[in-house]
């Protein structure tokens, strides 16, 4: 069951509601990206990002050295 589908039957109102859903898409949108489609290389490459690379960034270099 979708949340979207059970906020359906609740008595939220007409403003409330519509932000529930609209907060609901954007959080579940921004965790399929960060979860999944930035983790699989084949999704990386449909959804047009770059290819991951196995070096590190610089930031991430200087925290593992702990300077």
């Amino acid at each position: 069951m979708t949340a979207v589908f059970t906020l359906g039957s609740l008595p939220l109102g007409p403003v409330f509601e519509p932000l529930l859903v609209l907060l609901i898409t954007v959080a579940g949108c921004l965790l399929l990206h960060e979860l999944l489609i930035r983790r699989v290389p084949l999704l990386r490459l449909l959804f047009g990002l770059k290819p991951l690379t196995g070096k590190c960034s610089p930031a991430a270099d200087s925290l593992a050295q702990g300077t």
